[in-house]
């Protein structure tokens, strides 16, 4: 769905506080709220996907309400809105912007990287939560291929077990990033969780995803392969590669210590979605790390083990964020001597 423009937030405040032929609040929301519909409408029309148009019908019932209030508050003479009500539209406007993805960029030195793969950019599309995505598909694929990345990681998670579980949606964005990348998937705790694995994994592999579940799979490139590891049920244990480099995907960041033990060298997790509420590199809450999480954003070096985290691309149980916007990590592949 696309963002909420500035000019949308222009409109919300003027016919909130700027005087128009009528002095009456009720009035200027009455004209805000039209504003509002055809704004939906024109979202469900390009955005393709109803229920990412959940939080603007939500929108517009708030403005709905606002303006029965504001009639009786016109009414009685007072025309300021409660701090109550203020403090519910600033959260409102903080939420605004995180449906922008943003692209973070992380090199990332390995030791014994294969040369094909030396400066390889991988992107890693994380925490999807089809049908519930920040962005929509389209704009998704869209996003993705800008970066022109050479392969393309997904951590878990592109489905919601809270909702439905959107096949349809599943596999158009696996037909979109295949089209662009090699692309290499995990199941994260929202397949495992209701059993949709087995239909998910063959969903994916049948656009022609690499699929793991405690399994490798092969990353060709000029010639050269280098093996990645899929985390599904199992513990983290140690790896046999040969001698290349330990990368694996692997949904959950709260297990890094035992990465480290395992001495895994390269892991790719979400999961975390940013801590929900954030401020500077501190968070609020993350599932399976509770209050004030460690291991929410982006990149940490721990023993030997180097960890990225995407903050994700979509909402599950808690459906907004604050000073925490979508997510879309790209990997930069180097060797350790460069």
């Amino acid at each position: 769905m696309p963002a909420i423009s500035p000019f949308f937030v222009i409109v919300h405040l003027f016919f909130r506080h700027v005087n128009l032929a009528t002095p009456s609040l009720a009035v200027k929301n009455r004209y805000f709220l039209h504003f509002c519909r055809i704004k939906t409408n024109f979202c469900m029309q390009v955005g393709g996907q109803r229920e990412q148009n959940r939080e603007w019908l939500a929108f517009e019932a708030k403005i709905w309400y606002d303006s029965s209030i504001d009639t009786r508050k016109a009414v009685d003479g007072m025309d300021q809105p409660s701090r109550f009500k203020r403090l519910l539209h600033g959260l409102m406007m903080l939420d605004i912007p995180h449906r922008q993805v943003q692209v973070q960029e992380f090199a990332i030195p390995l030791h014994r990287l294969p040369s094909a793969f030396h400066r390889a950019r991988i992107a890693v599309v994380a925490d999807v939560h089809l049908p519930d995505t920040l962005p929509s598909i389209p704009q998704l694929i869209d996003i993705v291929a800008a970066q022109r990345p050479d392969a393309i990681f997904l951590p878990g998670d592109l489905t919601n077990s809270y909702t439905r579980f959107d096949a349809q949606g599943l596999q158009t964005l696996a037909q979109g990033l295949t089209a662009l990348a090699p692309c290499f998937a995990i199941p994260g705790n929202h397949e495992l969780r209701l059993d949709r694995e087995p239909t998910y994994g063959d969903i994916l592999t049948s656009c022609g995803v690499h699929y793991m579940c405690d399994s490798t799979a092969d990353w060709v490139r000029d010639g050269q392969t280098l093996r990645l590891y899929g985390m599904g049920r199992q513990l983290p244990a140690p790896l046999s590669m040969g001698d290349q480099p330990t990368v694996v995907l692997a949904h959950k960041p709260n297990y890094m210590d035992q990465y480290c033990q395992a001495g895994w060298e390269l892991v790719i997790s979400g999961h975390a979605h940013g801590g929900q509420i954030r401020w500077g590199r501190h968070s609020l809450y993350a599932p399976d790390q509770g209050l004030f999480p460690r291991y929410t954003d982006g990149l940490y070096v721990q023993d030997g083990t180097t960890m990225v985290v995407s903050r994700g691309l979509g909402n599950s149980s808690i459906p907004w964020r604050m000073g925490n916007g979508a997510h879309l990590p790209v990997i930069l592949l180097k060797p350790d001597d460069e």
